[in-house]
């Protein structure tokens, strides 16, 4: 666990504030953070709004009621994500970014709300995060965040009860890059390295041509499980060469872990094949010891994986807006139970 660092706002809130009834919170599955990032929200101590500070590039300071919650650095935008109740307190999810191509992800600060306290803001190097990636679960007063990935291992973030923060990196099985991501990088990222020769005429390292999403994306690409950044540089150097791209099923075992393999569903019997599906989730489905989303995780099927259903409709439930039922599987040697909701024949 990395060392917290939990700051007391020098600039606290000395207002009394209305506190109103707290909903009750239950256990939710994962869920995405909204990335509208609005520029007011409200809470049960006040309002929430961004702002300016002096010769700020952008928004750099959240106000909580008029007064300052948080203030990025002049040269720094600020986010502002979403807000959770909890019995006893609000929690803000803020983000902050340079705002140039090379910082594609935000550097995130939990501020902790409560009657008749200062507010505090959790800090940690560990919170960093694509907006786009940023999902939460929370049971009662815990809140989790699936922060995607770091050294192509899931990142998790927990908050406690108590507003202690743990912080771990998830090894996650052997898998290929997911296949929305291995094109983007054969259709985009390829071209731009063809493009590279007006630059790089030797083409020597076409890569420190790209700017702006193809810089940000290979950044965020290096996460990922799956993906071989030296495969990746050698078929850059060779598109930006030959001008053209190689055929895709040689790029995806070179640069997206992609099996050489013959798909062995290809292989099977017609009433075999009938009972395999292909997982939907963004980035994976977890596995359980149990038909519930509060059972024991076994392990994550990524986005792509394929699973054997051997007993279908244990358990209807509704998750995530879908409709559907827990059915058990049969994955990497392994039976557990998933929801059928992000899951579809092939």
């Amino acid at each position: 666990m990395r060392v917290l660092a939990i700051c007391l706002l020098s600039l606290w809130l000395s207002s009394t504030y209305s506190f109103a009834a707290n909903p009750k919170s239950t256990a939710v599955p994962w869920e995405q953070v909204s990335d509208a990032m609005p520029e007011q929200l409200s809470t049960r101590f006040g309002q929430l709004s961004l702002s300016s500070t002096g010769d700020s590039i952008g928004k750099n300071e959240l106000l909580l009621a008029g007064k300052t919650l948080y203030r990025g650095d002049e040269s720094t935008y600020t986010h502002l994500y979403q807000v959770f109740q909890r019995s006893d307190s609000d929690v803000v999810l803020i983000g902050n970014n340079c705002g140039g191509s090379a910082c594609s992800s935000d550097v995130l600060i939990l501020a902790i709300l409560k009657k008749n306290a200062a507010p505090k803001l959790i800090e940690d190097p560990f919170l960093d995060a694509y907006p786009h990636e940023i999902k939460f679960h929370q049971a009662g007063d815990t809140l989790s965040f699936n922060l995607g990935y770091a050294e192509g291992k899931l990142k998790i973030a927990v908050l406690t009860p108590d507003n202690s923060l743990s912080t771990r990196l998830e090894l996650l099985p052997a898998q290929a890059l997911s296949e929305e991501h291995c094109k983007w990088l054969y259709e985009d990222a390829l071209e731009a390295c063809v493009s590279a020769r007006g630059e790089d005429t030797e083409c020597t390292e076409p890569e420190t041509t790209f700017t702006g999403v193809y810089m940000r994306g290979l950044a965020a690409m290096s996460d990922y499980p799956g993906y071989k950044h030296d495969g990746f540089k050698a078929q850059c150097r060779q598109a930006c060469l030959t001008g053209k791209a190689p055929d895709y099923s040689s790029f995806g075992v070179a640069v997206c872990a992609k099996s050489k393999t013959v798909n062995p569903l290809t292989v099977r019997s017609k009433a075999d094949q009938a009972l395999w599906y292909e997982s939907i989730a963004k980035p994976f489905l977890i596995v359980r010891d149990q038909p519930s989303v509060t059972a024991n995780k076994l392990g994550a099927v990524p986005e792509g994986g394929k699973v054997k259903v051997l007993e279908a409709k244990v358990k209807a439930d509704f998750i995530s807006g879908r409709k559907g039922a827990w059915v058990k599987i049969e994955w990497l040697d392994k039976t557990g139970y998933v929801f059928d909701g992000f899951l579809q024949k092939l």
